[in-house]
């Protein structure tokens, strides 16, 4: 109700105006803007919005099943306490609220740790493949360079001079 209210109202002011129906629906034309990503160098680099927000989408899930999987794991542990005779001899040394920290802080260290790891090891494999694609990029460099002395070269010999190869 509100943006019809104000929309209305913005109309009404701009005809008030005194401006032609022409100007005013250029002042109304929407502006597309396109976003482009820059290099180091400031060129334009290769991006993909699908690619990132696809990976985003897969990070949120692996986070969500991550805590899920936890919870999961606490619950059971309380669950097996409930059911068995030793939890009634360790509520008799330790506090209910000691030993329910002591749990949920065990398995959060747990996940953590393996969160982690993973973590790391990700990142190892994304970076080894960065460095592959550089020496790669360097590699075809290198070759293009070398092809690009061997015609500079060629070039300087005189038609009517043969070469021996």
């Amino acid at each position: 109700m509100e943006t019809a209210l104000n929309k209305a109202f913005s109309e009404l002011k701009m005809q008030k105006s005194g401006l032609s129906q022409d100007q005013l629906d250029r002042l109304r034309s929407k502006v597309e803007l396109q976003a482009i990503s820059l290099d180091d160098t400031g060129k334009e680099a290769d991006s993909n919005a699908l690619a990132t927000s696809g990976m985003a989408y897969v990070l949120a899930l692996a986070i969500y099943l991550f805590i899920f999987i936890y919870g999961v794991q606490i619950m059971r542990g309380v669950g097996e306490e409930k059911s068995s005779r030793i939890m009634e001899v360790m509520l008799s040394s330790v506090k209910p609220f000691e030993l329910m920290m002591g749990k949920i802080l065990g398995i959060a260290a747990v996940g953590l740790t393996q969160f982690l790891l993973w973590g790391i090891l990700s990142f190892g494999v994304v970076a080894a493949g960065a460095l592959n694609g550089e020496i790669r990029r360097e590699q075809r460099q290198d070759r293009n360079d070398h092809g690009a002395r061997e015609r500079k070269c060629s070039r300087r010999w005189p038609a009517d001079v043969e070469r021996k190869v």
